[in-house]
């Protein structure tokens, strides 16, 4: 592992990612000249980490995501404790550092214990909440995926000892409401800071690693079943983008939005029976 000097313009976010070959992390911030946030890579690729002279810690630790981001965050903590929020993503978001710049943004503001950005319309998805719904800047909500989960400092301290919990991952967002005492505004989802899923769900490298006695749909049904929670997943108002507080016009927003999702449904299948073929191609 290796650590990079830190200015004293620290800067109040943090990115930990578990990334792979293919990461998309480069791209997050760019040049790497003071992208608005550190970024930490836990590595489990065989080549060279890339943009590593512009990470603030590095390490190679093979395995899936979230035992490994636990071990970081027991072993690094006295550290990571200085941040505000932490986002924990998967490294196959497209994302540039402006978009990651008003995640941030918007999360300090609203003083949000857990948020994520929305995925775009064109992003292979599992639940359709997690969509973009444009006219929006965010939206409260009982769910936060996953994918890309954005901690308040104090929230990841109360909710990362759930990271052992799954091997793959799957239940542990339908279980972070309930721990949090169910926040009516606590959750949320950034619809102005969106991000392009790039691969079908359960289609990453990571997956091939994980060894388990259980398959990432037992899994969850497994957590589930331990703390007794249901998928229930709930929008409840937000904001425009004007700033406006109106939940009558939000749900609105969000009645006639929903009503697109058997086509986003039907798009995401024929995106993953596309990707799947090219894989097929080159092989």
């Amino acid at each position: 592992m290796s650590y990079a000097v830190k200015t004293a313009s620290r800067p109040n976010a943090l990115v930990i990612v578990r990334a792979g070959d293919n990461s998309r992390h480069p791209a997050w911030i760019g040049n790497g000249i003071d992208p608005g946030f550190d970024l930490w890579v836990s590595y489990y690729g065989s080549g060279k980490i890339p943009l590593e002279q512009h990470c603030s810690y590095t390490e190679r630790v093979k395995g899936p995501k979230w035992k490994p981001i636990h071990s970081l965050l027991e072993r690094e903590w006295s550290r990571i404790c200085c941040y505000d929020y932490v986002w924990l993503p998967d490294d196959d978001l497209a994302a540039d550092a402006e978009t990651l710049r008003r995640l941030f943004f918007v999360c300090s503001q609203n003083k949000f214990e857990l948020a994520q950005p929305a995925l775009t319309p064109e992003s292979f998805f599992s639940h359709f909440i997690t969509v973009r719904r444009r006219g929006l800047t965010f939206r409260w909500t009982n769910f936060v995926e996953v994918m890309a989960p954005c901690f308040r400092i104090d929230v990841l301290d109360s909710l990362r000892h759930t990271f052992t919990e799954s091997v793959s991952g799957w239940g542990l967002d339908l279980i972070w409401y309930k721990i949090r005492r169910q926040p009516q505004h606590g959750f949320a989802i950034i619809d102005a800071a969106p991000v392009r899923h790039t691969r079908p769900i359960h289609g990453g490298s990571l997956y091939s690693s994980i060894e388990a006695k259980m398959s990432a749909t037992e899994e969850m049904m497994d957590v589930r079943s331990r703390y007794d929670v249901k998928l229930e997943l709930k929008e409840f108002g937000g904001e425009l983008l004007n700033g406006l507080v109106a939940p009558g016009w939000v749900r609105f927003v969000l009645g006639q939005q929903a009503k697109w999702a058997t086509e986003f449904h039907a798009r995401r299948r024929v995106q993953e029976q596309n990707y799947l073929r090219m894989n097929e191609a080159n092989q």
